[in-house]
C-alpha cells in the first residue's frame, strides 16, 4: 500500500548553534546506545564539530519538520580518500 502522505526531509551542514545542537544531541544518543563510558562520550560530544570541520570533514543533520531525525560525517583519512563516521538515525524514525 503507498502512502498518500509523505515526509519531506531536510539535510543541513551542522554549521551553526541549532544544527550543531542537534548533532550533539544526536551523537550523544548514538553513543549512549553503544554503550561506550559517559566521560567518552562527553568528550567527543564537546569537541563536535571537530574534527569534522571543512575543508576535511563535515557534519550533517537530517530534520523532519523541525525534528532532527539522524546525522553523518565525514573526516578525510588520505587525499583520495574519507571515512564515513557517527552515522546514526533515531529508532523511532
Amino acid at each position: 500500500m503507498l502512502l498518500d502522505v509523505y515526509t519531506i526531509m531536510r539535510i543541513c551542514f551542522a554549521d551553526n548553534s541549532s544544527t550543531l545542537d542537534a548533532a550533539r544531541d544526536l551523537v550523544r544518543a548514538h553513543l549512549e546506545l553503544h554503550l561506550v563510558e559517559p566521560e567518552t562520550i562527553q568528550r567527543v560530544v564537546d569537541t563536535l564539530p571537530s574534527p569534522y570541520d571543512p575543508p576535511t570533514g563535515a557534519l550533517w543533520v537530517a530534520f523532519d519538520d523541525h525534528h532532527p531525525l539522524g546525522c553523518a560525517a565525514f573526516q578525510t583519512i588520505a587525499p583520495d580518500t574519507a571515512e564515513l563516521k557517527r552515522v546514526f538515525v533515531r529508532p523511532e524514525a
